[in-house]
């Protein structure tokens, strides 16, 4: 984010500068430098989620063969958030009781850990298109399975538990992580600006 702001700062000081046709040359090098690094933080963050993606669906296909049973409760709750754990973007406990869920968290996790250093503002529209779209392929592959799958009767409660543990913290962790780390880089670069203008 530094170096991105460093580059606009020389670009706006060059821009009242231009007088010959390579300084708009150099100008034109910098903002094509300012675009890759964009590029690459979208191309990072799309390839992190498809990974989320494909990792939930060979857990899926793992699943063929599993036999689904009920693990005893360990005292967490199995759905519902309060006020308090809005800013907590901890996968719950229970999770570890649906792998395939679990796995995928894990992927959206990584791949806004990845994001976080670099988090582009001006591209959250894009940024949120890209969870939205993984949060869909997953449930997309979840009724897919309902589909072609043929549950036997006590496995169904299990997988549809499996469901509702998707619906229930997916969304909101995915959605949360990303605004929280598009908040830390709006509070950067408020900073920055600060910084700047003294």
């Amino acid at each position: 984010m530094h170096q991105i702001r460093n580059h606009l700062a020389t670009l706006e000081i060059m821009l009242l500068k231009i007088s010959e046709g390579g300084l708009l040359s150099n100008i034109l090098d910098k903002c094509m430098h300012v675009l890759s690094i964009f590029s690459a933080v979208i191309n990072l963050f799309s390839k992190n989620m498809s990974t989320a993606v494909e990792n939930f669906q060979v857990n899926m296909v793992v699943l063929d063969s599993h036999h689904w049973v009920p693990l005893p409760s360990v005292g967490f709750p199995v759905s519902g958030t309060n006020e308090e754990s809005l800013d907590d973007v901890t996968p719950p406990s229970f999770l570890m009781e649906h792998p395939p869920i679990a796995v995928f968290i894990n992927g959206v996790s990584a791949a806004m850990n990845d994001l976080r250093p670099c988090a582009p503002v001006s591209l959250k529209h894009i940024l949120a298109y890209e969870v939205v779209n993984g949060l869909q392929a997953v449930s997309n592959s979840l009724l897919q399975y309902s589909i072609v799958r043929v549950l036997r009767g006590s496995d169904s409660p299990l997988f549809l538990s499996l469901c509702q543990a998707f619906i229930e913290v997916s969304p909101p962790i995915s959605i949360s992580s990303l605004f929280l780390i598009l908040q830390w880089a709006n509070t950067a670069v408020a900073v920055m600006n600060t910084v700047v203008m003294t």
